[in-house]
C-alpha cells in the first residue's frame, strides 16, 4: 500500500514502518509504505523517482548539489566539473566528490579498507560504488540520508584524502 502526502502535512497514523522520501531534483514527497525496502518507484506522471527510509520524521531540507558546491568551493585548490552530465569536485585530476546524474546520490573519496565497515554501519545511508569502481577509494551515501552538518563531515573528509598533507595542515589552521 503507498500513500502520497506532502512533506509537511501530517495525516493520522502512519501505514507501514515510516515515511519515505522521495527526492526528485529539487522536489520532495512523502510516501508511507508497508515495505521498507529501498529502490525505484513509478509515480503517477510516468517517471521515475528514487526513495530512501529515512525514519520516524522527516526532518529538514535535502541537502542539495548547490549546498555542496558552495561548501565545497571554498575549499583550497577545489574545482567543478561537468563530465557526461555529472557534477564532480577535484584537486587537479583527482575527484574527490562526484554526483549521479539525477543528483540523488554523492560519490566521495573513503579509504578502502573503511568503507565496508561504514556501509555495514549505516546501510540505509551508504552504498558500495559499483563494481568498476570498486578499485578506487570511493563510497556512496544518499542525499535524502544526510543532513548539511554530515554533509560538511564528508566532503571535508574527501578533501583531506586527496589534498597535499600541507595544504590541509594550512586550512586547518585557518578554520
Amino acid at each position: 500500500m503507498l500513500v502520497r502526502r506532502k512533506a509537511t502535512e501530517r495525516a493520522g497514523p502512519l501505514v507501514g514502518p515510516g515515511p519515505f522520501v522521495l527526492v526528485e531534483r529539487q522536489e520532495r514527497a512523502v510516501f508511507d509504505v508497508a515495505d521498507p525496502v529501498e529502490g525505484e518507484l513509478r509515480l503517477d506522471h510516468g517517471r521515475w523517482g528514487r526513495w530512501a527510509f529515512t525514519g520516524d520524521e522527516v526532518s529538514g531540507a535535502v541537502v542539495t548539489v548547490a549546498d555542496v558546491r558552495s561548501f565545497a568551493m571554498g575549499l583550497p585548490r577545489t574545482t567543478e566539473a561537468l563530465v557526461q552530465d555529472k557534477v564532480k569536485f577535484r584537486i587537479g585530476r583527482i575527484v574527490y566528490v562526484a554526483f549521479s546524474r539525477d543528483e540523488t546520490v554523492m560519490g566521495f573519496a573513503f579509504p578502502k579498507e573503511e568503507r565496508e565497515a561504514l556501509v555495514r554501519s549505516e546501510p540505509a545511508k551508504f552504498t558500495m560504488p559499483g563494481r568498476a569502481d570498486l578499485r578506487y577509494k570511493w563510497v556512496l551515501v544518499r542525499m535524502a540520508a544526510i543532513d548539511e552538518t554530515e554533509m560538511r563531515e564528508l566532503v571535508l573528509d574527501a578533501w583531506r584524502m586527496v589534498v597535499p598533507k600541507r595544504v590541509a595542515a594550512a586550512y586547518d589552521e585557518l578554520g
